[in-house]
């Protein structure tokens, strides 16, 4: 029995992270992103942002680390161009759609 064949035949490929949750990159472009993250199990969702998205925030709206969570979702306004137009652009509408159930504008106006 060839051990190093078996843990090929295990491990070539790499699991999914975890096929409990969805993400959705809201904007990604050059030094700033913003990534959606929603884990189905635990029902909870939080935003990721780079350090240049953080950098941009007033003072007020940062928060101590690069995550949101849900209560601090409104800090997204500022970028709320930024990211309908590279929605629009990578063609993610229908996913936002799906994952946010409602318009762009919707949502903006709701945080």
């Amino acid at each position: 029995m060839n051990i190093e064949s078996n843990v090929t035949e295990l491990f070539g490929s790499q699991p999914a992270i975890a096929n409990d949750e969805d993400f959705l990159v809201l904007l990604d472009n050059d030094e700033d992103y913003i990534c959606y993250v929603r884990n189905y199990v635990s029902s909870f969702e939080f935003i990721v942002v780079s350090n240049s998205i953080m950098r941009r925030l007033p003072k007020e709206l940062q928060p101590i680390t690069n995550v949101f969570v849900p209560s601090s979702f409104h800090a997204l306004r500022q970028f709320k161009g930024d990211i309908r137009q590279y929605i629009l652009q990578s063609n993610q509408l229908s996913h936002f759609y799906y994952l946010f159930n409602s318009s762009m504008t919707d949502f903006f106006d709701s945080l």
